[in-house]
């Protein structure tokens, strides 16, 4: 599943850092691999903008939270969609 990830502390003020390739939609409080750190997601929506291509989900990150660096076994692998 196409995903974008918002990279912010509330949803309003949040940055689009891209579409990303999932295997399913991270659920909120899962963590995900995102700019070499591990971050929590801390909200997740659908965008059913039947109109337009692209990502129909998306989730919000907040990386400044989390700049450690350090990975996890219980990340997601993200890659970017063509």
């Amino acid at each position: 599943m196409i995903v974008t990830i918002y990279d912010g502390p509330e949803r309003g003020s949040a940055e689009a850092r891209g579409d990303f390739h999932f295997e399913r939609t991270p659920l909120v409080g899962e963590t995900v691999a995102f700019d070499d750190v591990v971050v929590t997601v801390t909200r997740a929506w659908h965008t059913p903008a039947m109109q337009h291509p692209g990502a129909k989900f998306a989730i919000l990150v907040d990386s400044a939270g989390n700049k450690t660096g350090e990975r996890d076994q219980t990340h997601y692998q993200t890659h970017t969609a063509a």
